[in-house]
């Protein structure tokens, strides 16, 4: 190719020393016969920075122009011998780039140096201050790269404390075995147990603790009072499951843990003697003065347990434990845990940590009775 087509493709390859001699009137006359016009941009002293511009201005001039670049692409693919190969001066380009050119057109391959070497060997042309434009494309696609890395590391550890947030919700609202089968899409059957524990917690006279108070001041307290609900309950393998205002259901033997150990009946009967222990320190605080009491009832019995509902599931306990339990919550005294018979039978490995009163019979439905008993920790100073 002649010597501005040369000095494109170095400007091609990010190389911003070469100069084109500026075109003048010699260099219009001529340029329809390619060797007068090597001629003219040789002779002309006064060079021109060369630009993608000025390349396409000297290529692109007339129809009669593009003549002698078919005139080049002939002589080049006929294999002259010699073979046809610009001519560039040596002056028009620093020493070390003049070099490079000659090594690039080696007619011997084995000569011809890899692309490694002509970017190293472009860095050391002086003057050569912006480095060459495949290394820099380079460094921007590196920097770039280590960039989108870092965003995705944080956009990954933001998505994964936004799952955690919400599988941690999901636990507090559902079991956790019932929870991970409905985020794996999976269908819940109902599940029958052989012996679950049912405690039922609710606030002794809350209708008139709430007596002169405002409904923010009433929430608040309600929020208080579960707070401090789920941080006993959270200590001990239990569930809670309903909450209706002033009471709350709590279960325990429908986890796996729960169900290996066996200990359901004293799970509940530990978390029932820290609440208790717990709401003694406990105060509204637009009513300072007003002591907070329970009543807790605690049963022990067969049930069923499913997931009713699809787009708001929720976890139901069914079975007669859990009117027994209910029964003896309301049959119950502020500051006491009534217990049925059946359960202080399921307590007889931590008969040690408890202590029982015994409270007499209570009238279920159907006519029948049951020997229930207060609970109390063995810690506690005798009533």
């Amino acid at each position: 190719m002649p010597c501005f087509g040369v000095h494109q493709n170095i400007f091609d390859c990010g190389c911003r020393l070469t100069a084109l001699p500026r075109a003048t009137s010699t260099v219009s006359a001529s340029c329809y016969n390619r060797s007068s016009f090597e001629l003219a941009l040789m002779n002309d002293p006064t060079p021109l920075p060369l630009t993608l511009p000025v390349c396409k201005r000297l290529l692109f001039l007339s129809p009669l122009q593009q003549s002698c670049f078919t005139d080049i692409v002939a002589r080049v693919s006929n294999v002259a011998i010699p073979p046809f190969r610009p001519r560039v001066p040596s002056d028009l380009c620093p020493t070390e780039l003049y070099s490079i050119l000659l090594h690039c057109w080696s007619e011997n391959p084995a000569d011809r140096p890899e692309s490694e070497k002509v970017q190293s060997a472009l860095k050391l042309v002086p003057g050569n201050r912006h480095g060459n434009l495949i290394d820099d494309l380079m460094n921007r696609m590196e920097k770039y790269a280590n960039d989108l890395e870092q965003r995705v590391n944080e956009r990954t550890a933001e998505f994964m404390d936004e799952k955690k947030r919400a599988e941690d919700l999901l636990y507090q609202m559902l079991p956790k075995v019932v929870a991970d089968k409905l985020k794996q899409g999976q269908l819940v059957e109902p599940e029958i147990f052989s012996m679950i524990t049912v405690s039922f917690v609710n606030v002794h006279e809350f209708s008139n603790l709430c007596q002169n108070s405002g409904a923010m001041q009433v929430v608040d307290t309600l929020n208080g009072l579960y707070g401090l609900f789920d941080s006993v309950m959270e200590k001990r393998d239990v569930h809670k499951l309903d909450v209706n205002l002033d009471a709350c259901m709590v279960v325990s033997g429908v986890t796996l843990s729960s169900k290996v150990s066996g200990q359901h009946a004293a799970e509940i009967c530990r978390m029932a003697v820290s609440l208790i222990s717990a709401i003694s320190d406990f105060r509204p605080k637009h009513k300072p003065d007003e002591e907070v009491r329970l009543r807790i009832g605690i049963h022990s019995g067969p049930a069923m347990a499913a997931v009713v509902g699809l787009r708001m599931p929720k976890f139901c306990i069914f079975g007669d434990c859990v009117g027994i339990a209910a029964k003896l919550e309301a049959t119950c005294e502020a500051k006491r845990i009534h217990i049925s018979l059946i359960s202080k039978r399921a307590l007889d490995g931590s008969a040690k940590e408890f202590l029982m009163d015994i409270h007499g019979q209570v009238d279920l439905k159907g006519g029948s009775n049951m020997m229930t008993y207060w609970l109390r920790s063995a810690a506690d100073k005798e009533c």
